[in-house]
């Protein structure tokens, strides 16, 4: 598949599966709005349909709750059928969810900052400078949620569910969910729609359902915002969620600047979260960041690709050789003639899975995140090695969820919106400064 053929089939993608004021991730699996999926559709429509990626994400935010927390799911009116459902999220209940549009209760990766200087950055006129104005103060508070809500006890915010994360079923959370232990009588019934339209052997085990179930119901009963978050019974500091915190402070300070204001805060949070990174995410048995268990009080020695998504944060300069070196060694597949894949863990592992979801596969969206961590610290060709990686595996086997690393065999949902509208931005990328 030629560049110019990819293009047209990434933007086919995206088309079919526009809702009308947003995009969903993929025909079947995921029928509704997605926060950091919309943040990565918005950066590749940014350069080709502009006043698509704008509105996805004044959607997105629209949905915001007065907290300011950004929820993971915006409910669309169409299929009903997937879990969990509006009803069991019950966010109208909640009195900082907003009352016109049925929410998840949780939230994701905090890529929209990202996202939102990308946009602007691809249209720096009137049109755009309007865009910047009508986001500025929703990105705004929905940093000081990450601060005031999530930063328990230090700098670092937590995750409360794995879906949080964006990466469910990672062997990063697998001490943390086992400690969990949930009573059967404390495990709300669910029905797993996931493994009627996908396969179920891609998908996480009912183990770790039971476990999803039972965090939402213990997030809900106190209407998501827990009265004492330390005794909530999962707590992780995401290294991949806190790097992109910094990334995202670091542009909200710019997008500050842009418009006349004052970027001296957002700043310093950055500089203040990253320098944490440093001290309790760096794992020096495994040359790279790893994420920390809040609840067990240690770091959790578990090496996974969006480790390196610490290079977003700037790490010290001492430790970027470290990282490249355990990067090129212990994680990247070569594939074609320049190519890089990065897998979820690396393939000798032993918790290692070609196909199932956060326990092997390649993912479009952490390729993207790293590589662009990779441009930051000046290791350019490493990171096109990756970009290349992601167009031999699309070029192969089309617009899939996820890929297997060594035989870059496509898995999950086809037509997988972030997949196309990244390999948009990596044919014709938006220039930073």
């Amino acid at each position: 598949m030629n560049r110019e053929r990819m293009t047209a089939e990434a933007l086919s993608v995206l088309e079919g599966n526009w809702l009308g004021r947003s995009t969903k991730p993929a025909p079947l699996l995921y029928p509704h709005q997605w926060s950091w999926d919309s943040a990565f559709i918005a950066i590749g429509h940014a350069g080709v349909r502009w006043d698509r990626a704008s509105t996805e994400l004044l959607t997105l935010f629209d949905a915001q709750w007065t907290s300011g927390l950004v929820p993971h799911i915006v409910f669309d009116d169409g299929p009903g059928d997937y879990w969990p459902s509006p009803d069991i999220w019950d966010s109208q209940a909640c009195a900082a969810a907003p009352a016109e549009v049925a929410t998840s209760g949780i939230c994701q990766p905090p890529v929209h900052a990202l996202a939102a200087r990308r946009v602007f950055e691809a249209r720096p006129d009137e049109a755009g400078r309007t865009f910047l104005s009508a986001i500025f103060e929703p990105l705004t508070a929905w940093h000081d949620y990450l601060h005031r809500e999530r930063a328990i006890g230090g700098v670092l915010v937590e995750i409360w569910h794995p879906w949080e994360s964006g990466m469910d079923n990672s062997p990063a959370w697998d001490a943390a969910l086992t400690a969990l232990a949930p009573r059967a009588e404390d495990i709300p019934c669910y029905v797993r729609v996931d493994k009627e339209v996908a396969n179920a052997a891609d998908r996480p085990s009912d183990a770790d359902y039971d476990r999803y179930a039972f965090l939402l119901e213990c997030l809900r009963r106190e209407t998501y915002a827990p009265a004492s978050p330390e005794a909530h019974p999962f707590r992780v500091r995401d290294v991949l969620f806190n790097s992109l915190l910094v990334a995202a402070e670091r542009d909200l300070a710019w997008i500050a600047d842009q418009l006349g204001g004052n970027g001296a805060l957002a700043r310093e949070r950055a500089d203040a979260v990253a320098l944490e990174i440093d001290r309790s995410m760096w794992s020096d048995d495994l040359g790279m960041h790893v994420s920390y268990d809040a609840v067990a009080d240690r770091q959790i020695p578990q090496p996974i690709g969006a480790g390196f998504a610490a290079l977003l944060a700037q790490p010290s300069p001492m430790l970027t050789p470290r990282i490249l070196e355990t990067l090129e060694q212990e994680f990247l597949v070569p594939i074609g003639a320049s190519g890089s894949v990065l897998p979820t863990v690396p393939v000798t592992d032993p918790n290692f899975e070609a196909g199932r979801y956060w326990r092997g596969p390649s993912w479009v969206q952490i390729t993207w995140l790293v590589a662009s961590g990779l441009d930051s610290v000046g290791s350019n060709l490493l990171a096109d090695r990756l970009r290349e990686g992601v167009l031999s595996l699309v070029a192969a086997e089309g617009f899939r969820e996820y890929f297997e690393p060594i035989t870059g065999k496509g898995r999950g949902s086809d037509r997988f919106s972030w997949t196309a509208a990244l390999v948009l931005d990596i044919i014709s990328p938006i220039r930073t400064d």
